[in-house]
């Protein structure tokens, strides 16, 4: 029981809580009706619905260069990892 709380705004908020769980399973959440019938966790790991966008064929040494940027972030990241020791 809440203080403060009428009658109707009680029944109010029960109503709202015996609907919350239809709510929840309406967000799409982008995984097939199959999978949301084991739980998320399928049986197998063949994911058919995993696309990749990377082109066909070998992709070219330029493609993983390092910026100044990824370098930075790469310093930063060994210097915190470095102070959590």
């Amino acid at each position: 029981q809440a203080k403060g709380l009428t009658k109707e705004d009680i029944a109010i908020r029960q109503d709202l809580v015996l609907v919350l769980p239809e709510r929840i399973q309406a967000i799409p959440d982008g995984i097939t009706s199959a999978a949301s019938h084991t739980g998320g966790w399928a049986a197998t790991s063949a994911h058919p619905h995993i696309k990749f966008d990377s082109p066909e064929g070998p992709v070219d040494s330029d493609y993983f260069n390092h910026s100044e940027e990824s370098s930075q972030f790469r310093n930063e990241y060994e210097m915190r990892k470095l102070k959590q020791v």
